[in-house]
């Protein structure tokens, strides 16, 4: 990043392994692949026809070089930044990246090239690249490798490799959401939408910039601050851009689980929670094994709206369960109530049960068909939206069950399912919200709730 006024207090501060690459006998690098549908290559080492320069319609004629498999930014060239073609709002970013002795770089995104905008890094936040040893820069944590450029420093899972070797790194924005990654680890999170960014971006000097991180889509640049950088097998996907957490009206949304603590949840009948529920680089994470028990909210909700996200291991099964009294728990561990499946449908053989796939009412209303769902490993976003006798299941942004509570379709359903013999069934209301133990590894994040008005 550009070596700003003195007074700069630099920001760094919320999937997966990052993806790497293989290297040969002779030392290259081996070009990495998409790995999966969905990536979009911006560099593969041989074209660097997915960018164009800053505010310019061209690639620079100088500066920017390939060699070998890389993209060289040549010290001293004043060639300027270079931005992707297009533009991102939601994205997963994963590129590769060395330095020279005392070099620096940045990645910027969610630029845009307003009139009044000169720079790149004066629109969009910024992932540092820097050589911190012999750098200025690299005494200031906030200022330091894969910061977020004077908000936040990077937390002590840090892992930077010496000057000449590649590092991996990696942006996620979804939504407001924002990680940075190195090396394998998530070393800053952050949530672009937050008062809490505003008001540190406020003590920094981007304060002078009012456009900045204020654009909801932008280009990714890469920077050129006139010293030797390197970079290679960059790639994006794009991902879907999650509803706001919290409504333009000033929705009162309770944050569950924030990736930090579990103070909203026990363990059902008394217990305490099992220590295979663990919080894991933000996520809430079920490491698998039997008996560790459901957890179950403090609070109990009539009316609501529930968002959250989660992914499963191979062959995983899982579920958010509501209207649960915990007091009343199925063999004293497990929750009795109704249920959103979470279910490898592919590997686990409750898939053969159409009613006891994802996103289903479990054992009751079968979800769509037409349902979309990310591969196992990524992340999916559900909802529940629970009004009166009218729930709604939803799966990445679309409704997969609606139905309404002692209907004659839900009271047929409820003759034929498991349940059928059990008189306190779905009659807890207002009722408790369970996150199921089912023996198989499960990840979660982001969850909240917004108690409906009547």
């Amino acid at each position: 990043m550009t070596t700003l006024p003195r007074t700069i207090a630099y920001v760094t501060c919320l999937l997966a392994t990052l993806a790497g690459t293989t290297a040969h006998a002779d030392g290259h690098a081996k070009k990495d692949k998409p790995a999966n549908s969905g990536w979009e290559v911006l560099f593969d080492g041989t074209s660097t026809d997915a960018f164009r320069g800053w505010k310019s319609d061209i690639f620079p004629d100088k500066g920017w070089v390939i060699e070998g498999d890389a993209l060289h930014i040549q010290a001293d060239s004043k060639a300027g930044d270079i931005v992707t073609k297009k533009q991102y709002t939601s994205f997963d970013l994963r590129f590769e990246w060395k330095v020279a002795k005392g070099s620096n770089s940045g990645v910027i995104y969610r630029c845009i090239e307003h009139d009044d905008v000169r720079l790149s890094f004066m629109s969009g936040p910024e992932y540092q690249i820097l050589e911190d040893d012999n750098h200025v820069n690299g005494k200031n944590p906030k200022t330091s490798a894969a910061s977020l450029y004077a908000h936040y420093a990077p937390n002590d899972k840090k892992q930077l490799k010496r000057v000449g070797e590649w590092n991996t790194a990696r942006i996620v924005v979804n939504g407001g959401k924002t990680e940075h990654w190195l090396n394998g680890e998530i070393v800053v999170a952050y949530d672009l939408n937050s008062e809490a960014f505003k008001k540190v971006s406020q003590g920094t000097h981007y304060k002078q910039w009012p456009k900045f991180a204020t654009e909801k889509k932008g280009h990714i640049a890469f920077q050129d601050h006139t010293d030797d950088v390197w970079f290679r097998n960059i790639k994006i996907k794009e991902l879907p851009d999650p509803e706001p957490v919290a409504a333009a009206e000033g929705d009162d949304w309770l944050v569950l689980f924030d990736g930090n603590s579990l103070d909203h949840f026990a363990g059902m009948n008394g217990r305490g929670i099992d220590k295979r529920w663990v919080i894991d680089k933000g996520t809430l994470h079920y490491t698998g094994g039997k008996f560790g028990g459901d957890l179950v909210t403090k609070q109990a909700f009539d009316d609501f709206d529930m968002r959250w996200e989660w992914k499963l291991s191979p062959g995983g099964n899982s579920g958010i369960k509501y209207r649960v009294d915990p007091t009343k728990p199925n063999k004293k561990m497990y929750a009795l109530g109704l249920e959103y499946q979470i279910l490898d449908d592919a590997k686990h053989r409750d898939g053969k049960i159409p009613s006891h796939r994802i996103g289903s009412l479990y054992d009751l209303i079968t979800a769509d068909e037409e349902k979309k769902v990310n591969p196992i490993g990524e992340w999916n976003e559900s909802r529940i939206l629970s009004k009166g006798n009218k729930v709604e299941h939803w799966l990445n942004g679309e409704i997969v069950v609606a139905y309404e509570m002692w209907s004659d379709e839900f009271n047929a359903a409820l003759a034929k399912s498991k349940y059928r013999n059990n008189k306190d069934f779905a009659k807890t209301h207002p009722g408790h919200i369970v996150i199921q133990e089912h023996e198989d590894k499960v990840w979660y994040r982001n969850i909240r709730i917004l108690e409906l008005k009547k």
